[in-house]
């Protein structure tokens, strides 16, 4: 991705009703707009005819919730129709369940692509009759001959759900075209980002259950994915503990419609409270949630230092004195290697970055400790990859610039008692090497290409070892340079969002990850507001990150609770926060109050002092703000530091 056009779509391959659109990728200037924030509700589901298509994604703004609660007396049947999307161009027809048989699940889960009459239950294989789930007499399911028929507890109790990230309005209004029950219905339920979900079950008394279970759909074309897992939980006595994770079996990548079974068996587990979280991005279709047992079963004791418990989320933001973030306090966005001179970086230009630059030209202080570098853009091929290598280190430029700079800053901090200061950290970022990107370049005598194989149809391999390449020959130069008032700190994942559907996506970020960290560096990431991934950055070898606010950036279309929320994903996920100063702020007054706006709420939630921030700045918007005459301007980078130094005032300037 092209940082400097701040892509913050999600991966949204959504649907018009009358037709499908591509995969969208906008600047952030203009996404996202007519975003509003909401405070967390609970909102009753209303099941009726869902019809139409998945729309057009829109950012999110603020914890959703949804909650159904049967009547035990009810039977917890179903008589709703409707239709879901069936095909991109088509108006919808109305959707059956699955009458396959399914054998009962040995690892998890059991796999199903037909879409015929009768569902049938994932623990067992035995057919769901129509009508009579929540009647033990007549649901005909057995764990085996002669054992006791299992029910779907499920319906003599309550359904809720959650968003795992901060709610948006707008989601929640789309989501209302496919609000169909979750159990006892064919047709489906759908949820839309919002980072992901957690269906909580509580059947009020305890049960004997034998196994926990959801369906879900996948059609590429309407923008719908499975999960890349499905968590299921039990509460026992009041802690909850893991059943157990169990990652779709069909790849997001997968082409075509299917269904697919998400299931763990418990065998008699006595509880009342279940749950099943997975993640979201772009829709997620689910039906058939059955939690399965008999009360004519014999309870067994269900041991729980086997059971690993479920681990607590983050509750704070990513610390300077974290671990994780190597030490980094504020580390400044540098574009580098075209656009001319607004991608050439001077001494002159890093000098306000890595001090606070008085107006009369003195030092007043230290300002960012840390640089990222990145491209604007590069082509996929070795020879713009080695140009823009050569770049970073050319003469009296880019880091050259920045170490000269630092022995000026160096000077000014002595009469602050600092003799010599500390280095300024490093970060590169590593290229990005597309998928199905045609030939790279000649690597020992051969062609390496990025194009898939059968052997390797995500082309990990080759991607991998081009990666291996840039790092390799960057140490090399880095190391011949000899930057006194450098230090190269760790290497940054140039993508701001985790493209599940592609093939090999997880696979080319762990291999990254790995041959990073044998270097003996960390690898850092910048996602976009609600990315694909900011629930499972750590698990993909990813050693700290900051999420973008994706705020500022949308001038007069920016979301009111956008700032507040992300300092809640931040807080969810252990990241830090970044600022985002747009390139308008520099003679737009709307994105100059913007902006300070955005210093003013950060710091009313706590994401100053001590939290670990990056900034965004377009093409040297702070360095031209430190040299402007316009005291507007100059403002901008006086709150900038005033803020990172934790003493904001909240200021606001025309």
């Amino acid at each position: 991705m092209h940082r400097n056009k701040r892509t913050v779509t999600s991966l949204s391959i959504a649907l018009s009703l009358a037709s499908a659109l591509p995969l969208v990728s906008m600047q952030s200037q203009n996404a996202f707009a007519n975003s509003s924030a909401s405070s967390p509700s609970v909102t009753s589901a209303t099941y009726g005819t869902a019809t139409g298509a998945p729309a057009p994604t829109i950012a999110p703004t603020g914890t959703t919730t949804g909650t159904t609660t049967t009547s035990p007396s009810s039977g917890g049947s179903s008589s709703s129709t409707g239709t879901s999307p069936s095909s991109p161009g088509g108006s919808g027809s109305t959707l059956t369940s699955p009458s396959s048989t399914l054998t009962p699940p040995s690892s998890g889960t059991s796999v199903i692509t037909s879409t015929p009459s009768t569902p049938v239950n994932p623990v067992t294989g035995a057919p769901i009759l129509s009508g009579s789930q929540g009647n033990p007499s007549a649901n005909g399911l057995s764990s085996s001959t002669g054992a006791a028929p299992l029910v779907n507890f499920a319906h003599v109790g309550s359904v809720s759900w959650t968003s795992n990230g901060p709610a948006d309005a707008q989601f929640q209004k789309l989501e209302k075209r496919y609000d169909a029950k979750l159990l006892g219905n064919p047709h489906w339920h759908g949820f839309l980002n919002q980072e992901g979900r957690t269906i909580t079950v509580n059947l009020y008394y305890l049960h004997t259950i034998n196994g926990l279970s959801i369906q879900m759909e996948q059609d590429p074309k309407a923008g719908i994915f499975y999960p890349s897992h499905v968590d299921f939980e039990v509460n026992l006595y009041g802690k909850w503990y893991m059943l157990g994770s169990v990652p779709t079996k069909i790849p997001q990548s997968a082409s075509g419609n299917s269904t697919q079974w998400f299931a763990v068996q418990t065998h008699n587990l006595q509880a009342s409270e279940f749950r099943i979280v997975f993640p979201v991005t772009n829709w997620v279709f689910t039906r058939n949630l059955g939690i399965w047992g008999s009360d004519f079963s014999v309870p067994t004791s269900q041991s729980l230092p086997n059971l690993p418990q479920v681990p607590k989320p983050f509750t704070q933001m990513m610390s300077i004195f974290d671990p994780r973030s190597a030490g980094i306090r504020n580390m400044m966005l540098a574009y580098s290697g075209s656009y001319g001179q607004m991608g050439t970086w001077t001494t002159k230009d890093f000098l306000p970055v890595t001090s606070y630059l008085l107006q009369n030209g003195q030092i007043g202080g230290r300002l960012f400790d840390t640089v990222l570098f990145l491209p604007y853009t590069l082509a996929q091929n070795q020879q713009a990859w080695l140009s823009y290598l050569n770049n970073l280190f050319a003469k009296n430029e880019q880091l050259s610039a920045l170490n000269q700079a630092m022995v000026k800053t160096d000077q000014g901090m002595n009469k602050f008692g600092y003799n010599p200061y500390p280095k300024e950290k490093v970060v590169i970022a590593l290229p990005y090497p597309s998928y199905h990107s045609g030939a790279w370049g000649l690597l020992g005598g051969q062609i390496l290409s990025f194009t898939p194989t059968p052997s390797d149809p995500g082309s990990v391999a080759n991607r991998l070892t081009a990666i291996q390449w840039y790092l390799n020959t960057f140490l090399a130069k880095w190391k011949q340079a000899g930057f006194s008032n450098l230090s190269l700190t760790g290497f940054y994942l140039n993508d701001e969002t985790v493209h599940y559907t592609f093939p090999g996506e997880v696979n080319l970020i762990q291999g990254t990850s790995q041959m990073v960290q044998k270097a003996g560096y960390p690898l850092f990431w910048i996602p976009f507001y609600d990315a694909g991934g900011i629930e499972d950055w750590q698990s993909l070898g990813i050693n700290a990150a900051w999420i973008q606010p994706n705020y500022a950036i949308q001038g007069k279309a920016a979301p009111a609770g956008r700032v507040a929320n992300t300092v809640q994903l931040a807080k969810d996920n252990g990241m830090g926060v970044e600022l985002e100063l747009p390139t308008a702020a520099l003679t737009s007054p709307l994105y100059r109050n913007l902006y300070l706006s955005s210093l003013q709420q950060f710091q009313q939630a706590g994401a100053a002092g001590s939290v670990s921030h990056a900034m965004y700045a377009g093409s040297k918007v702070l360095t031209q703000a430190a040299y402007s005459t316009n005291p507007a301007v100059r403002a901008l980078y006086d709150q900038t530091y005033a803020f990172l130094a934790n003493q904001s005032n909240g200021a606001q300037v025309n």
